[in-house]
């Protein structure tokens, strides 16, 4: 090992910290995700040490995944102390505002990972299951490269006069 010595100490959780994930484009961003006594999303500057900001939850923070493509954070959530949670929520970054939530699990949600192409998302529940979803599109540059893409091949199969 390196060192022995941490960097940094954070001790703002009031419960277990449940998950971590570090921002693919802003390399100081941490996020990491309180348990029940705690159901925040804190988000963290790595290189100063610094708390950026909390979110309130509502419910277990069981995982974290960033999304590779556009500036999002997905959560996973176990046990909730709240009616209005959801087991999964996409989360807008920086603002951390709250984009959407699914509820298909019959039971918590005890992990998340994404695919290497940041595409698919697959989740595992309490419920002994694990799902994969399509939460995260394709970014954006891949998209307008398949409409120019289609576009050339459109032209090719129009008929002229």
């Amino acid at each position: 090992m390196y060192s022995s010595n941490f960097l940094h100490c954070f001790k703002d959780h009031r419960a277990a910290v449940k998950a971590l994930a570090w921002c693919p484009y802003d390399s100081a961003v941490l996020a990491s995700g309180g348990g029940t006594d705690d159901r925040c999303i804190k988000l963290w500057n790595a290189q100063k040490g610094t708390n950026i900001c909390s979110i309130d939850t509502k419910a277990q923070v069981c995982g974290l995944q960033w999304n590779k493509h556009y500036k999002e954070l997905l959560s996973g959530h176990g046990y909730s102390t709240s009616a209005e949670s959801s087991q999964m929520c996409l989360w807008q970054y920086p603002s951390m505002t709250k984009v959407g939530g699914l509820d298909r699990h019959s039971s918590r949600v005890l992990h998340l990972s994404q695919s290497p192409d940041g595409l698919t998302v697959v989740s595992a529940g309490g419920d002994e299951t694990i799902r994969f979803w399509e939460i995260f599109g394709p970014p954006v540059t891949d998209r307008r490269e398949d409409s120019v893409l289609d576009n050339l091949l459109s032209m090719k199969t129009l008929q002229i006069r």
